[in-house]
């Protein structure tokens, strides 16, 4: 195995097919046949006639039979070396396979983005016997998928899976490429386990693993946390996001999910690390927090996190505390901790008036308690709040808006 940052054709499964560039093929048969009468191919090979002349042809070559025609021709022809070789690959493909990676990128470049769709895979990932598929219902996250696939040259790709869920489904050769360099057993995301061989990477391989999990299987809200069924793959990840320099908890078991915490203290360098993050739910909630961790949950005049939250939500309108539980993904405690604390100094007042019986209060701003907050259109309750908030809320400490 070759260990120059790269990943090599003669790397790959030995049942990989491969088609060659059309001049490069015809040079490729005249040498043989120069040294080699068919019957001896035939022989060496251990296939028939036949086979061997659809060889010649370029058809149904696969990485063995290329791997002992270059051992054949090196000693007389250096140009069929296989580190040549590669470099006049057109496309590859597995037997049955309908897509080919066409205009193939060989040898492959190890970069980062290899260990993130590894570990996609092992997520959100669909990986049988004859399809490979990656799921997310954020078009962002799905665009940024197939970016990365791009490694390894034109890759194929369709669009919906089951149930209509976004997802990409590409060429299952890649897995079987990146299965065999880096000795992965299963995708399937009960038994898979991230190799040594990647754990000792890099701190941008560190990352690019961590935020592939983080978009996959996180959470954020109050702290952050990931948590899959598989305990021993969590152990990895842990071990992922401790060697790139992150605080974590203790992995705990939680009915029959497993999770660990990482620390908030960690929010200013992994709002660093994840700088182009390409999930937009999980991207504008990290930048809460980290809002929130910068200014503390205590200045409750300079407001950050879930208060600039509430206080953007209901200037849009009257809201319920479910609502408010829905939009900033905490409970419903803890958003009434937020509106009890922003009460006592003015910022916002429970409606008592509601309009059917049975319907929960409703929280407005405190602009104009005569007006009834669910009337207001978004542009008179933002006029009106921002003379009473003032730069409260759209200015953070001495820095401009935040």
């Amino acid at each position: 195995m070759m260990a120059d940052g790269f990943i090599h054709l003669c790397e790959f499964p030995d049942y990989v097919r491969v088609s060659l560039d059309l001049e490069y093929l015809k040079e490729l048969r005249e040498a043989l046949k120069r040294v080699y009468k068919q019957k001896e191919l035939s022989q060496i090979l251990g296939v028939s006639e036949r086979q061997v002349r659809r060889y010649l042809n370029g058809d149904r070559i696969t990485v063995t039979v290329l791997k002992k025609i270059s051992e054949l021709l090196k000693e007389n022809y250096s140009k069929f070396d296989l580190q040549n070789l590669q470099m006049h690959v057109k496309s590859y493909w597995l037997m049955g396979g309908k897509r080919h990676i066409k205009n193939p990128i060989l040898p492959i470049p190890e970069t980062p983005h290899l260990g993130a769709i590894i570990v996609h895979l092992f997520c959100d990932g669909s990986v049988g016997k004859n399809q490979a598929r990656y799921y997310n219902k954020h078009t962002e996250t799905i665009e940024h998928f197939k970016k990365i696939l791009s490694n390894f040259g034109e890759v194929p790709v369709k669009g919906d899976g089951w149930g209509g869920t976004p997802c990409v489904d590409f060429p299952i050769v890649i897995t079987k490429i990146l299965a065999k360099k880096y000795h992965i057993s299963s995708f399937r995301s009960n038994a898979a386990r991230i190799p040594d061989a990647l754990k000792n990477k890099s701190r941008e391989w560190l990352i690019e693993m961590l935020k592939a999990a983080l978009i996959d299987e996180g959470a954020v809200g109050d702290d952050i946390y990931i948590g899959v069924k598989n305990k021993q793959l969590l152990s990895d990840i842990k071990e992922v996001a401790e060697k790139a320099g992150y605080t974590c908890g203790k992995i705990i078991c939680s009915g029959n999910l497993y999770r660990f915490h990482i620390f908030v203290k960690n929010i200013q360098q992994l709002s660093i690390d994840l700088s182009s993050f390409p999930h937009p739910d999980k991207r504008k909630a990290l930048e809460i927090l980290r809002g929130r961790r910068r200014y503390g949950a205590g200045h409750m005049y300079e407001i950050g996190g879930s208060k600039r939250l509430i206080i953007n939500a209901l200037l849009e309108g009257a809201k319920t505390v479910e609502e408010l539980s829905e939009i900033l993904k905490i409970s419903g405690g803890k958003v009434r901790l937020h509106l009890h604390q922003l009460e006592r100094i003015g910022a916002v007042y429970l409606i008592k008036k509601i309009i059917e019986k049975g319907h929960p209060f409703l929280w407005g701003i405190s602009d104009d308690r005569t007006a009834h907050a669910i009337n207001l259109s978004i542009e008179e309750n933002r006029e009106k709040s921002a003379k009473w908030f003032g730069l409260n809320v759209y200015q953070s400490r001495g820095s401009g808006s935040s």
